[in-house]
């Protein structure tokens, strides 16, 4: 996550409820001292990342964890690069929630939801402009032909 994409998101976690401290100084994740985490998924938002043309969609109820660590009953599970103003690290948190497959022959990586992530996580496949071209095209063709064949037995 960019920094000013982590910025965003702790802000959104900050305004859904007060309970949440966020200084990154201290800790490297928000979180609360006062409340479990279900106390909070209603307020939280969904979490969107998007990769390439194919968005990913996680619910609070797989970013947050609750009693976690040093006692906290809930911790936002998602955290910035402090090393790096560009980078993204897809982590334990997004781990959790999407199956990872690597084909080292294509060279290639795909993702799909974990059947273990929450219902309502989504992986959504956006087609590239070439990919809508072609089944245009196609469809176009198939119109074509059923219209060829019907006027030819006429």
């Amino acid at each position: 996550m960019l920094n000013t994409d982590y910025a965003v998101f702790k802000q959104m976690v900050i305004d859904a409820d007060p309970d949440f401290n966020c200084d990154t100084l201290l800790y490297p994740y928000c979180y609360s001292a006062v409340n479990t985490c279900d106390a909070y998924w209603d307020r939280l938002q969904n979490l969107s990342i998007y990769l390439n043309s194919n968005k990913y969609v996680i619910l609070p109820q797989g970013y947050t964890i609750s009693n976690a660590w040093d006692g906290w009953p809930c911790v936002v599970a998602v955290t910035n690069n402090k090393y790096s103003t560009d980078m993204m690290i897809l982590g334990d948190t997004f781990l959790r929630n999407f199956v990872v497959s690597f084909d080292y022959k294509k060279n290639t990586v795909s993702l799909a939801v974990s059947a273990n992530a929450t219902q309502g996580t989504l992986a959504v496949q956006r087609l590239s402009w070439y990919d809508v071209l072609l089944i245009i095209l196609g469809c176009l063709f198939a119109v074509g032909f059923v219209v060829y064949f019907f006027w030819k037995k006429r």
